[in-house]
């Protein structure tokens, strides 16, 4: 009998409002979520249904008003450091060279020395940016950028990782390599993903699981497994299954 992963992430109950000028803005409500080792998640919804107040509090930048967050089964109250989080920016400081910028987490926790620094080239060599390690970020394309910002958050070395939409400012083409970059780094590091995404198709390409959340305040109103083989290529796409799903998520946010 083969055992179901265990849950990495468990979400119950989450709710988040806020106070602006004595009135009270609820922006979650009794958010229930689940990812299991070693999944890739998405979250879709709506502009300003919440996704990215959902993943701050996730990481510890924010606190829910209510709700449990379980990290390995067991309720963590300061999260901060245990969950790599990646903005929708890079972030990339232009006066550090391309690795100096991905150091920089490791230099936050203390773990700046030369074996860490090799290690960071070595993984540079994996990610495609190897040769650009000495440039400066001005230097580098929009998803080379977005390459050093997600190095930057896997050297921490967490086994949650968060990403707010890590794609959505580049143009279809770039975003179209990236998606299938992310996916051969997935399946090489079987890291346990959350993605927050506007785009339904990235959604369903990369991940196992997708949350829909409604309109403010955010609530989840659809579930959907994704019943598709992997290794993913870009080609799945067109796959009969594939239209289906997209169809099924269309109409949950299309739904009032």
């Amino acid at each position: 009998m083969i055992m179901p992963n265990p849950a990495k992430l468990r979400l119950t109950g989450i709710s988040k409002s806020f106070h602006v000028d004595n009135q009270i803005f609820p922006v979650l409500e009794n958010i229930a979520l689940e990812v299991t080792e070693g999944q890739f998640v998405s979250v879709i919804g709506p502009s300003g249904c919440g996704k990215t107040t959902l993943l701050k509090c996730i990481a510890g930048l924010d606190e829910p008003t209510s709700g449990t967050i379980e990290l390995d089964g067991n309720v963590i109250g300061s999260r901060l450091g245990l969950i790599g989080f990646m903005p929708q920016k890079d972030l990339l400081l232009p006066w550090r060279t391309v690795l100096d910028n991905a150091m920089l987490g490791l230099e936050v926790i203390g773990r700046d020395g030369d074996q860490y620094r090799q290690q960071a080239i070595k993984m540079m060599d994996i990610f495609g940016i190897k040769e650009f390690k000495n440039r400066y970020p001005d230097a580098l394309s929009g998803g080379m950028r977005q390459r050093v910002a997600f190095l930057r958050t896997l050297l921490v070395d967490q086994q949650l990782f968060l990403l707010d939409e890590p794609f959505g400012a580049l143009d279809a083409f770039t975003r179209g390599q990236m998606q299938e970059w992310l996916l051969t780094i997935w399946s090489t590091f079987k890291k346990t993903v959350i993605l927050i995404t506007h785009d339904v198709e990235e959604a369903i390409l990369l991940s196992d699981k997708v949350y829909v959340l409604s309109h403010t305040p955010g609530r989840v109103i659809l579930e959907l497994d994704v019943k598709l083989d992997r290794p993913r290529e870009y080609g799945v796409l067109t796959d009969p299954q594939f239209i289906d799903f997209k169809k099924t998520l269309i109409d949950a946010l299309r739904a009032k």
